[in-house]
C-alpha cells in the first residue's frame, strides 16, 4: 500500500459520510422552506414540478412552480402558480382567495343557455 492510500471500510467510513450528507441536504431544505413560509415536507413537494417531454423528437422542459403560500382554514396552499417550458413563462395564475369545501349547487353544472342553443342547431 502506498503512504497516502488508505483501505475504505463501507461500514465505518461511508455511513457517517452520507449521514452528514443527508443532515446538510435536510438544513438547507429547511432553510428554503422558512424562506417560503412552508415546512420541509411543504416546500420539497409544493415549489416545484418538473417534467421533460418529447414533442416531435425534442426535449422539453416543463415546470411547474408554486409560490406565494398563504394559509387557508390552517393549511398553507400556494397562491401563484407558475408554468414554464424551456425556461419562457407559459402560463400564470394568481388566486385572490382559495375557499374549501363551497356549496355547490345543480346550477353550477347547468350549460350556459348560449351553448345549449348552440347544440340543437
Amino acid at each position: 500500500m502506498k503512504r497516502n492510500e488508505r483501505r475504505v471500510d463501507l461500514g465505518a467510513d461511508v455511513l457517517p459520510l452520507l449521514y452528514d450528507v443527508a443532515r446538510h441536504m435536510r438544513t438547507r431544505a429547511d432553510q428554503m422552506a422558512r424562506a417560503h413560509g412552508t415546512t420541509r415536507a411543504q416546500w420539497l413537494i409544493l415549489l416545484r414540478v418538473e417534467q421533460r417531454v418529447t414533442a416531435g423528437g425534442r426535449r422539453r422542459q416543463i415546470v411547474t412552480r408554486y409560490d406565494d403560500f398563504r394559509p387557508v382554514e390552517g393549511v398553507l396552499l400556494p397562491h401563484k402558480v407558475t408554468l414554464t417550458t424551456d425556461g419562457r413563462v407559459e402560463q400564470q395564475m394568481i388566486m385572490e382567495k382559495i375557499e374549501t369545501n363551497p356549496e355547490i349547487t345543480r346550477e353550477t353544472f347547468t350549460r350556459p343557455q348560449a351553448a345549449a342553443a348552440k347544440e340543437k342547431s
